[in-house]
């Protein structure tokens, strides 16, 4: 839910600096609503201690590293021609 939040407060940013350029500083709807995310966003985090939000970064990493490097090591082509006599990590 914290990502949902935060893709939606990034997209808003987006919009808002995209329709200000346009339309020039009347646009304070965008304003209102990125404010209300950050409302959102700050009572989320507040209400989760560092330690949680540490855990869950840590178990996101182990998991993004195993799913990567597995694809990587999957995709990877062994060394043809010209790259045979180089060492493995120029072509991995």
């Amino acid at each position: 839910m914290f990502l949902r939040a935060l893709a939606l407060l990034i997209l808003l940013c987006l919009a808002s600096v995209a329709l200000s350029a346009y339309f020039g500083a009347e646009i304070l709807a965008a304003l209102g609503a990125i404010l209300a995310q950050l409302k959102i966003i700050g009572a989320k985090l507040s209400a989760v201690s560092s330690r949680t939000v540490l855990l869950w970064l840590k178990a996101q990493g182990i998991n993004f590293a195993r799913i990567e490097i597995g694809k990587r090591w999957l995709t990877r082509s062994p060394p043809t021609g010209r790259n045979r006599d180089r060492p493995a990590s120029f072509w991995c």
